[in-house]
């Protein structure tokens, strides 16, 4: 497990074993709470196929188990007992050994399969007193096995003729795109014309993620299905996705790969620059490094910091691009001055217009500050600046130029290969402009503020915007799960991504074909740096100056600091304190609480002075009730403008008990550094922090307490005061050990390693942008990518002999808009649902425009087009709308029924619609809808609908979160009913939909081309098929696949992330690519020379157009075109067609083989044709 959990995390792994690595896999359909074991005649097997496994023994996991976990702290290989296979609810009756097993190249072991149930051994596999054997060469092996049946003799066979088993599984989830080819394939039957090539890839237990790549071809015949690049990608949501998992060892984007240098450059952005700068009298600026900065450069923290060692991350090229903090206005003069002075510091100033700061820090701090913290105050002066429209329209206009000026600053100082580091939710849109400008840019953002729930950012008008800007950036990073968490909910509901946990311990975020990766890390501390301030004589005269003042040695201390806000909860502390004091009498003269206020001056607000008030009037009321008691204060509280590190350490080893009371709070370093001050003078001390701080979910030794329930903090301190020094010293080492593996400087290096890990690859065409302003986008495509060349088309299509057309509908030859509000699916509900509630899908189609079907028309007249329109609609609705089209193919519900508008290609009738699944049994359909309608009816906004052959689940009127979570449930269940009825579940945006298993777009343009190759022998030269959606992808991911060939064009409609090599804009530009190929074909029917005819007169079996010119010559150079010998009656015959609009190059092909062995001349030959079919346009010349 250690080795797998290496793999994915990206560590790096110890030296292979030797001998060959050998996978195990079974296919075994058993009862609940059965696991299947495997035991064989070597030592790592157990030592003999008599031995009983004992799951106590054995590692490993039932079929619940979720094998990327690792649940399982030991090896699955068990010396003595054999070893336990696992199994996933996606891979579920596949069973497969979690660790690779190394056997000694030329062993021949023998093994079976055993079952146990709980914790009790139930039986072997019956295979009659046979053993399974393997012949173990140098090469790895992957078995393929079935519980309880040994390999057929045909399948042995395959195996001996082409060097061993197969490396891959035979048996894997069905793909669904281009069916008809892989059931091929796995029957071991492949065509010639139809060999995959590619490399394979070894499935990872999470079912997408390859393990292992081989770069070999694949043999020409197969026993099992093997899986290439972009097959593997039916395991995966999505292309993107899947690129995000595809790490090959020698990839230079593998987590194993990727580390962090001297040679490696970053730019940190912030608000505001990590220095303090001081204006002195004389006109000259004092500048000192603030130790609160994220990550420390070696040599300018201190003077005294020069002995330090540092990790790999603080030895980079970093900038830090900012604005200045200064107690005074710097005047413009001055600006050229300290950027000077910031050179050595590595600081970049940014320089703002006295009114553009001070409108961008009003949006920041009176706008998302108090959303971000979850304050909506409906009742108070807050909305009143959200119902003026002209004040938030100029400070977000404002908040958008600040964060553009600060990402032209970043551009000035910007060198190719530097990683680019936003901080703060100042400076959330800056990625989406960095991305435009620098489109290879690696861009983090950090966020070190909560992030609030999505009803309450929902409240933004800027929402969609700010979501948007942020996932512009490569990497997002939170402190604490709970802000990620708001956020992604935020980005489901608000823009309908989809997002999943990733190998590495991240999370993936589906945006525009592109994976931002999300990660969860906590800010830590420097606690080198805070072992040289500890040694410093200013520290030890304060820390004794504090114990004499406050006389330590016989009161327990309390301290706190924290900023005067009222989030921090000062007011609540104090008051708990007094009532404390109240509860507990005997504490009044041995307490003492030291609390310290950080003010910010510069920045004054009614707020702020309101809540500096009420904490001054609730200590005096505290000082002032137990003045009888004691002379000196209970509460000491100072306000102070700022505080170092070297002024906090003093008063944290004097305290014994810290105490925060914060109701919302991201960041929090000094409950951190207070546990390390105690380290450093050798006396634990007591955290009690709130639970809604982040150092409470980090800090396991604290005691966490609700800051709004006043007696829980009473007891808190009570519990502090009493506790035992053994309990002490334990909480004390919980939360050492963790600041101290947790160092600011690791946590820095962890980040930027995921956000170079993320590099974008400079293939040309692999990133483009898209969009205006901040809707601008960074879009991830296949290398390749690009417009389609109109041009290009016509000339290939001008010079093929036999072309396929292939074209979605909606949103393709017409346009289809569904707002959302649209309510066209309600309508007309009462006449369309059946009695059980049901909805039978009756949205007005929308009809297609007249040049389009005359486009269509003119196409289907060429005898050189097969034009076939692929939809998901019903087929009387395509009938409607295209119904008029002589000659033209339809295949409705993603290709469940189709028809041939050429009957040559077909024994059936032009009229006839074909089904491609032959009796199959519909009864499923009702236990599907009972099993939905329990869903529909405890998920609000969900209904059923009958679509054709299909049943959909659609949620997209549900609250997105629980739809989403529903239909996940549903899923399974549906997935468990079904499993004994050949339907498949799929899982769309917003809809679960049932259907016949093996339909879709893909199988349905394997079948066209499969039939008009083989039956009607013409190799199909030209291939052109447009969509929009989705459900086009599977054609796209099939034809480039499978039917790969120089004047192949596959395009998208939209410029999107797609399995298509090219895109058109809109369906304004189908329509424009039509009328092109209209007037080609036009023109080529208008002026067909005899030359052209004799081309169509060459062998059934021609294979590929290279040899299509040589072998017609040889056939024109081999008969003798006299008039000499009629036709017969019998080939007359032959020739009469009836009803046809079009006669195709293999009509005209099979009226020349039928005259084999007559002379005639093309004159004869065209004589023969009723002239009613050039009334009915039929040929045209």
């Amino acid at each position: 497990m250690l080795q797998r959990l290496r793999h994915v995390v990206g560590w790096g792994l110890p030296t292979a074993p030797p001998g060959t690595r050998v996978d195990f896999q079974v296919r075994a359909s058993i009862g609940h709470g059965q696991t299947v074991y495997l035991v064989g005649d070597i030592p790592s097997l157990g030592g003999s196929i008599e031995a009983v496994p004992t799951p106590s023994s054995c590692s490993g996991g039932s079929k619940s188990m979720n094998a990327t976990s690792g649940n399982s702290s030991s090896s699955n290989v068990s010396l003595e007992h054999g070893v336990a296979l696992v199994t996933t609810p996606d891979l579920y009756p596949i069973w497969y050994n979690l660790e690779p097993i190394m056997v000694p190249s030329g062993t021949r072991i023998h093994y079976r399969y055993a079952i146990c149930t709980g914790s009790k051994f139930t039986r072997y596999e019956t295979l009659d007193g046979i053993s399974r054997q393997l012949q173990i060469g140098n090469e790895d092996l992957q078995t393929n096995d079935t519980l309880d049946t040994l390999q057929s003799s045909a399948q042995e066979e395959m195996d001996d003729k082409y060097g061993g088993r197969t490396s891959f599984w035979s048996v894997v989830p069905r793909l669904s795109s281009g069916q008809a080819f892989v059931d091929r394939r796995a029957n071991g039957i492949a065509e010639k014309d139809g060999t995959m090539t590619g490399r394979n890839l070894t499935l990872s237990i999470t079912g997408g993620i390859p393990e292992e790549e081989e770069h070999h071809e694949t043999s020409e015949i197969s026993s099992s299905l093997h899986l290439g690049e972009d097959e593997c990608r039916v395991f995966c949501s999505s292309p993107a996705m899947y690129r995000s998992r595809a790490y090959s060892e020698e990839s230079a984007k593998s987590p194993r790969n990727v580390t962090i240098d001297a040679s490696d450059g970053v730019i940190i952005v912030v608000y505001r620059l990590p220095v303090l700068v001081i204006r002195q009298m004389d006109g000259n600026y004092l500048i000192e490094w603030e130790d609160d900065n994220l990550l420390c450069p070696p040599g300018f923290l201190k003077e005294s910091d020069k002995s330090m060692s540092w990790d790999q991350a603080s030895s980079m090229r970093i900038t830090w691009v900012g604005t200045v903090h200064c107690s005074s206005v710097i005047p413009k003069e001055d600006e050229e001055k300290l950027v000077r002075l910031l050179m050595p510091f590595r600081c970049v100033p940014v320089f703002l217009s006295q009114n553009s700061a001070q409108t961008f820090h009003d949006f920041c701090y009176g706008t998302l500050w108090p959303i971000f913290h979850n304050i909506v105050d409906v009742y108070g002066k807050l909305p009143t600046r959200w119902w003026n429209p002209t004040q938030q329209k100029n400070a977000w206009a404002a908040y958008k130029n600040v964060n553009r000026i600060f990402v032209n600053k970043v551009i000035e100082v910007y060198n190719e290969g530097d990683l680019v580091w936003v901080h703060g939710f100042h400076l959330l849109v800056a990625p989406s402009f960095l991305s435009r400008r620098l489109p290879v840019v690696n861009v983090g953002l950090y966020l070190h503020t909560p992030f609030p729930s999505s009803e309450i950012f929902r409240t933004l008008s800027v929402r969609a915007d700010l979501l948007r800007g942020m996932l512009s950036a490569d990497h997002i990073g939170f402190h604490l799960y709970e802000h990620a968490r708001h956020f992604l909910t935020s980005c489901r509901r608000i823009l309908g991504v989809k997002y999943s946990a990733q190998p590495g311990g991240y999370i993936g975020i589906e945006y525009n074909g592109r994976v931002v990766m999300l990660t969860i890390s906590h800010i830590g501390i420097e606690t080198s740096f805070m072992d040289i301030i500890n040694d410093t004589d200013t520290v030890k005269r304060e820390y004794q100056r504090l114990m004499e003042k406050y006389d330590a040695g016989n009161r327990r201390i309390i301290v706190g600091i924290d900023r005067v806000e009222r989030l921090k909860g000062i007011i609540l502390k104090i008051s708990s304190i007094e009532h404390f004091l109240n509860m507990y009498p005997e504490w009044q003269c041995k307490l003492q609480v030291i609390q310290v206020g950080i003010i910010d001056s510069s920045n004054p607000s009614s707020e702020k002075t309101n809540v500096r008030e009420e904490v001054i009037k609730a200590v005096e009321r505290t000082n002032e009730r137990f003045k009888g008691v004691r002379e000196d204060p209970v509460i000491v509280y100072k306000e102070v403008e700022n505080t170092d590190l070297a002024a906090r350490l003093p008063l944290w080893r004097l305290g014994n008990i810290f105490l925060s009371t914060s109701v919302r709070d991201a960041v929090n370093l000094y409950p951190f550094e207070f546990v390390y001050a105690h380290q450093l003078c050798e006396k634990p001390g007591v955290l009690i922090v709130s639970e809604f701080s982040g150092s409470s979910r980090v800090l396991r030794g604290s005691i966490g307490i609700n800051p709004w329930r006043r007696d829980e903090i009473v007891n808190a301190i009570g519990t502090a005061l009493k506790m035992t020094e053994s309990e002490l010293s334990a909480r004390h080492q919980k939360d050492l050990e963790y600041i101290v593996s947790n160092s600011r400087t690791k946590w820095a290096e962890r980040i930027l390693v995921d956000l170079k890990r993320t590099k974008k690859l400079s293939t040309e065409g692999e990133h483009m942008g898209y969009g205006l302003g901040l809707s601008f986008r960074m879009l991830e495509f296949n290398a390749g990518f690009k417009l389609l060349d109109t041009e290009a088309v016509a000339k290939a299509y001008r010079s093929s002999y036999r072309r396929v057309l292939l074209f979605d509908y909606g949103n393709t030859l017409v346009t289809e808009e569904r707002g959302r509000n649209d309510f066209s699916k309600y309508l007309g509900i009462e006449s369309d649902r059946i009695p059980d509630g049901t909805i039978v899908s009756k949205a007005e189609v929308t009809p297609a425009p007249s040049e389009v079907l005359s486009a269509l028309s003119l196409m289907c007249s060429d005898p050189r087009n097969t034009v076939f329109v692929l939809s998901g609609k019903d087929r009387s609705d395509l009938e409607k709308t295209l119904g008029s089209v002589r000659g033209l193919g339809l295949a409705a519900e993603h290709g469940y029924l189709y028809k041939w508008g050429d009957s040559r290609a077909s024994s059936c009738s032009e009229d006839e619609w074909l089904c491609t699944k032959d009796n199959f049994d519909d009864s499923w359909k009702d236990l599907t809808h009972s099993v939905m309608d329990t869903y529909t009816q405890r998920t609000h906004g969900t209904y059923v609908e009958l679509k054709g052959s299909a049943l959909l689940w659609q949620y997209r009127d549900a609250d997105p979160e629980f739809g989403h979570l529903q239909a996940k449930e549903l899923h399974d269940q549906l997935t468990q009913v079904l499993e004994n009825f050949q339907v498949e579940v799929l899982a769309g945006s917003d809809y679960l939909e049932v259907r016949p298993e093996g339909v879709d777009k893909g199988v349905i343009v394997d079948r066209i081309l499969s039939t008009l190759e083989s039956k009607m022998g013409n190799y199909v030269d030209f291939i052109m098929c447009i969509g929009d959606d989705q459900s086009d992808e599977l054609m796209f991911q099939y034809l480039e696949e499978v039917r790969s060939r120089p004047k192949l064009f596959t395009v998208t409609v939209g410029k999107k992330p797609s399995a298509a090599k090219y895109f058109v804009n809109d369906v304004e530009q189908v329509k424009e690519l039509l009328s092109v190929l209209t007037k080609v074909s036009t023109a080529l029917n208008r002026n067909l020379s005899l030359n052209d005819l004799r081309l169509f007169d060459g062998p059934r079996q021609a294979s590929h157009p290279s040899k299509l010119k040589e072998e017609s010559e040889e056939i024109l150079d081999s008969r003798d075109l006299s008039m000499e010998e009629p036709l017969s009656m019998e080939t007359s015959s032959r020739l009469t067609l009836k009803n046809k609009c079009s006669m195709s190059m293999s009509a005209i092909s099979s009226v020349a083989n039928a005259c084999s062995g007559t002379s005639f001349t093309y004159e004869q030959y065209f004589s023969k044709i009723e002239e009613t079919e050039d009334d009915q346009g039929g040929i045209f010349f």
